[in-house]
């Protein structure tokens, strides 16, 4: 059920962006630009159960959402290579030194989707 849901999702936004692009006239993304995405179920004894895996995601995401941010410097002008192996904090401190702070909402907090 996960993977028919996520390849269902995946298929079904790699078309419609594709449907955009080609409405505004704006060339298709390459290959290597195209969306993947994960779906998780779980069943849990207790609603708190439920809700400690949501906040150790949330929490996880902006972890998560750090080190993307350092990522998608690659290829910019910035040198990341040995950045990628600091701290959180440091990632952080670094991006401030880049003047990258804030962080895009989607980076600082991740997204969740029912």
């Amino acid at each position: 059920m996960c993977s028919l849901a996520a390849a269902t999702v995946t298929a079904r936004f790699n078309f419609g962006l594709l449907q955009i692009c080609t409405k505004a006239g704006k060339p298709a993304p390459e290959d290597g630009f195209l969306a993947t995405f994960d779906c998780r179920v779980g069943v849990y004894d207790t609603k708190e159960e439920a809700v400690s895996l949501l906040l150790w995601r949330a929490y996880d995401s902006g972890v998560n959402g750090v080190s993307d941010a350092v990522h998608q410097q690659k290829g910019k002008g910035k040198p990341i290579k040995g950045i990628m192996k600091f701290t959180t904090n440091d990632k952080l401190v670094w991006l401030y030194q880049q003047g990258l702070l804030p962080l895009p909402r989607h980076q600082r907090e991740g997204s969740y989707y029912v």
